[in-house]
């Protein structure tokens, strides 16, 4: 999802209507269940945590490892967690961790909840912030400023990520692009030319141009940097994963992907035709293979280098798309196509870890997530997938909670039978009216309806 917000509905508000959902399928009795967390695990202290164990990749998919050495299978299940303010314009922006917003309180009583129902991951948006000084805010603070990473704005994060090692919750934090201000900029200004951004434009110059690449290796080392100097090298195992980009997309409105000629030379330093369709595609993947490497070079220079690392993706359904033809321009068509994810999936082991998709039912009746997943080439995936997006449209279930509750359900058992080895809901408890969140539900609404069919309190097995 490209945009969010909201506010927390306190913990105690859970599950009042979850029995009526599985009093015929699964979960005890409400007498047995406990169905809020107790008053003194709200604010926990901070100082001493035990770390979590790391989280791995193999052949197999993710797993830990106990204290006899043994692989045990690891299944990352939870939900975005997503607060937004107005911008200018009718803008917003991710305002989760800005200083004078973040809100430990509302943060505490969310992951106390994660834990009692036995969720173990959140996923949260790193705001880059914008050029503008004087509309500053995110990581960056905007023009005139030179620092690595705002202290204030990582200070609280990693109060977030001490407060999740505490309640046994893994972090993905979702980092597009990178700090905006003068370092990463001065960054990208040191490749002119044909090094740098030569036919190429909008957003397709993250992924294909030379110094935006350098400015976001270097926005990956000084993060995981900056993480490690507030939470300790030890705590660092609370990051799941870094996940570099949200939703890929290049644009066929602008350069190179605009016109159905002339060529360029992207981050592999080979030149692509733009008039045939199959190199103008090959331009795409092969830059978002080696914009990944570089950016997993900077996680390996950092206090991090063991980390693992996730990269998002919509689907071709989602927008429309046939499939990935060329990033060919259609009159009256979006102009956004989704990037590759099995370029990356099928590319050597220094790119990303595992795969992040994101699946909203289309239809009540009519919608597949097999077919929409192999929309993206879900079959030619050779690493680990999790799908850290899954949302329910109000609409999309006619106004229904208890219809969205069991969607939801049956989409993590028929994507967990796909092979699937995560699941974050879109979103825990966003309300606000910016960015249309109002239009879904989340998952703690309606005293806890959708939460109610997927806790694993409820549900120990996802594929059940």
């Amino acid at each position: 999802m490209r945009t969010t917000g909201g506010r927390l509905a306190r913990a105690g508000a859970l599950l009042a209507i979850i029995f009526g959902l599985l009093s015929t399928t699964v979960g005890p009795a409400a007498a047995e269940w406990p169905r809020t967390p107790s008053s003194s695990s709200v604010e926990p202290r901070l100082a001493a945590t035990t770390p979590l164990p790391r989280v791995k990749t193999d052949a197999a998919g993710l797993y830990t490892t106990n204290a006899q050495g043994q692989r045990v299978p690891f299944r990352w299940r939870g939900a975005n967690f997503v607060r937004l303010t107005a911008g200018p314009n009718g803008t917003s922006w991710h305002s989760t961790f800005e200083p004078g917003l973040y809100d430990t309180k509302a943060v505490s009583a969310m992951l106390a909840q994660m834990k009692h129902d036995g969720y173990n991951g959140v996923r949260v948006y790193i705001d880059p912030g914008v050029t503008d000084a004087k509309q500053a805010h995110g990581i960056g603070r905007g023009n005139g400023t030179t620092g690595a990473i705002y202290g204030p704005y990582m200070d609280n994060f990693a109060d977030f990520v001490k407060r999740a090692t505490i309640a046994g919750v893994y972090v993905v934090p979702s980092m597009d692009a990178f700090p905006q201000n003068d370092k990463y900029w001065n960054r990208v200004k040191a490749y002119p030319g044909p090094g740098g951004v030569t036919n190429m434009d909008g957003d397709n110059r993250w992924y294909m141009a030379y110094g935006y690449a350098a400015a976001k290796k270097e926005y990956m080392k000084q993060f995981a940097n900056a993480l490690a100097t507030r939470v300790g090298t030890a705590r660092l195992s609370t990051i799941l994963a870094y996940q570099t980009n949200n939703e890929v997309a290049f644009d066929s409105g602008q350069a190179p992907y605009n016109k159905m000629s002339g060529t360029v030379t992207p981050l592999n330093g080979r030149t692509y035709d733009m008039a045939d369709p199959a190199q103008r595609q090959q331009a795409a993947d092969a830059s978002l293979v080696e914009y990944a490497r570089r950016a997993r070079q900077g996680l390996r220079a950092s206090a991090d280098p063991n980390a693992l690392m996730t990269m998002g993706f919509y689907t071709n359904n989602a927008v429309g798309k046939p499939g990935f033809n060329g990033i060919v321009p259609t009159p009256g068509g979006k102009p956004r196509f989704p990037g590759r994810p099995a370029a990356l999936s099928r590319a050597q082991a220094d790119t990303v870890d595992f795969i992040d998709m994101h699946t909203y039912p289309s239809s009540r009746t009519a919608y597949s997530v097999q077919q929409d997943l192999q929309s993206s080439e879900l079959s030619l995936f050779a690493k680990p997938f999790i799908i850290g997006e899954m949302g329910a449209r109000k609409d999309i279930y006619g106004y229904d909670v208890r219809a969205a509750a069991y969607g939801m359900r049956d989409l993590q058992i028929a994507t967990c039978k796909l092979g699937a080895q995560g699941w974050a809901t879109w979103t825990w408890d966003t309300v606000s009216s910016l960015a249309n969140q109002d239009k879904f539900f989340n998952q703690i609404e309606s005293n806890g309806s959708i939460n109610g069919q997927l806790a694993p309190i409820v549900r120990p097995d996802p594929c059940r």
